[in-house]
């Protein structure tokens, strides 16, 4: 769902986002371990079909490098997909293990909870008001606690991955969702840890470098076959 599987370009909601951010002066670096989607700056920690719990699995492994001062969730769809192994049963618990760790691992995260987007399936739907409700709780217990966490009203019906419509209606609600945080004063400035503040800046040096790498490499290779 994260990635945007299935939609123009595979770039789902993010694309979106992090132009309507850079639009209003911002310098963005989408983060992760993960380069996906038709767009410069696609960096994300998201895979396909993995639950909660692999998701905070997988933030471990760069959270605490990279400390991204805003984190977007969209997890739990799986939980509901693959309810033999996984299901509704354990998502407060696993959803709560994630924020936590990501407001710990990340100290100047704001961190924005979406629902799963509702099933047109009967068998799944009910895993997903399930889920979304657990999901509710924590961002409740965590607005109780003085946590810096908004959570997104349900969205849907739709089928496992929306449409590129879809995606953008999607991408309005974290839009204002992001905007209740500004007001609330709890965006920050990212750590200053050497990551680039503008990502599509950075790639483009990034592809700068890799193009003087194979210019220096066909260079040398040309004046071995000379020398010989």
């Amino acid at each position: 769902m994260t990635l945007g599987e299935h939609s123009e370009g595979e770039r789902g909601y993010r694309q979106q986002i992090r132009d309507w951010i850079a639009e209003k002066g911002n310098s963005v670096n989408c983060v992760g371990a993960n380069r996906f989607g038709d767009f410069k700056d696609n960096d994300v920690q998201a895979w396909g079909a993995q639950p909660i719990q692999p998701t905070l699995d997988r933030a471990r492994e760069i959270v605490p490098a990279v400390q991204p001062n805003l984190v977007l969730i969209n997890a739990g769809s799986s939980d509901c997909f693959q309810e033999g192994s996984w299901g509704s049963s354990n998502v407060l618990n696993h959803m709560r293990d994630l924020v936590d760790f990501l407001l710990e691992a990340s100290p100047r995260a704001t961190v924005i909870m979406s629902t799963i987007i509702m099933s047109p399936w009967p068998n799944v739907d009910r895993c997903v008001r399930s889920a979304n409700a657990q999901i509710r709780q924590v961002s409740r217990d965590l607005a109780r606690e003085g946590k810096p966490v908004v959570d997104l009203p349900e969205m849907g019906p739709d089928n496992m991955h929306p449409t590129t419509e879809g995606y953008f209606v999607m991408g309005n609600i974290f839009k204002k969702a992001i905007l209740e945080a500004d007001k609330k004063g709890w965006l920050q400035r990212p750590v200053p840890n050497g990551i680039p503040e503008d990502g599509n800046a950075e790639r483009m040096a990034e592809a700068k470098q890799e193009d003087q790498l194979t210019e220096r490499g066909e260079r040398a290779h040309a004046r071995r076959w000379r020398i010989s």
